[in-house]
C-alpha cells in the first residue's frame, strides 16, 4: 500500500488552468453549449450558445428521492428497496392533508343563515349550499368571521352547535 502512495507522490501533475477549474467547480456561472458539449463559464466562449444541452440532468439529490412503502413502513430514498412499491401510505397522506388545513376528515356543520328581509334558514354543509345557491363560499366565511357586513342578501351566518 505504501508503494502506491510513494508512486503517487513522485508523479508530476500539471496544474489546472483557472478557467478550467472554475468551469469544473461551477460557480453559478451560466451554461454554454456547442450542440455536442457544454461548459460553465463566466464569459461566452467562441462558437458556444447560451444554455444547456437537452436531456441533461438538472435536479438536485433531494429532488431525485421518492417515497417508497412496503404496506406498513415508508421511506424517502433514491432507489426502490427490495419488495417495496412507490408512493406514500394512505393514512400518512391523510394526516399530511389534514395538517395542511384541507378539511380532511371534517363533517359538514349546521349553520343558520339570516337574510336582509328577516327570513332565516338552517342548513347542513356551508360549501355545498353556497355552490347550489350561487353564493361565494369565501365571502360567506368572511361574513361569518366579521370581515364583511353583508354578501348579496345574506346579513349573518352563525354556526349551530347541534348536530343532526
Amino acid at each position: 500500500m505504501e508503494d502506491v502512495f510513494a508512486s503517487l507522490k513522485e508523479m508530476e501533475c500539471e496544474p489546472i488552468p483557472p478557467e478550467d477549474f472554475i468551469a469544473r467547480c461551477g460557480r453559478n456561472y451560466p451554461w454554454w453549449n456547442t450542440g455536442l458539449e457544454e461548459i460553465q463559464s463566466k464569459q461566452k466562449p467562441d462558437g458556444f450558445a447560451k444554455g444547456r444541452l437537452p436531456g441533461q440532468k438538472r435536479s438536485t439529490w433531494k429532488n431525485e428521492r421518492y417515497w417508497w412503502n412496503n404496506g406498513t413502513d415508508e421511506t424517502l430514498q433514491e432507489k426502490c428497496p427490495n419488495g417495496w412499491k412507490r408512493g406514500r401510505l394512505l393514512e400518512n397522506r391523510k394526516k399530511w392533508k389534514a395538517r395542511k388545513g384541507s378539511g380532511c376528515g371534517q363533517k359538514p356543520g349546521n349553520f343558520l343563515i339570516l337574510f336582509d328581509d328577516g327570513s332565516e334558514i338552517q342548513i347542513k354543509g356551508l360549501k355545498p349550499w353556497c355552490k347550489n345557491n350561487n353564493y361565494s363560499y369565501t365571502s360567506i366565511l368572511n361574513l361569518r368571521s366579521g370581515k364583511l357586513q353583508k354578501h348579496k342578501d345574506v346579513v349573518a351566518v352563525e354556526k349551530l352547535s347541534i348536530s343532526s
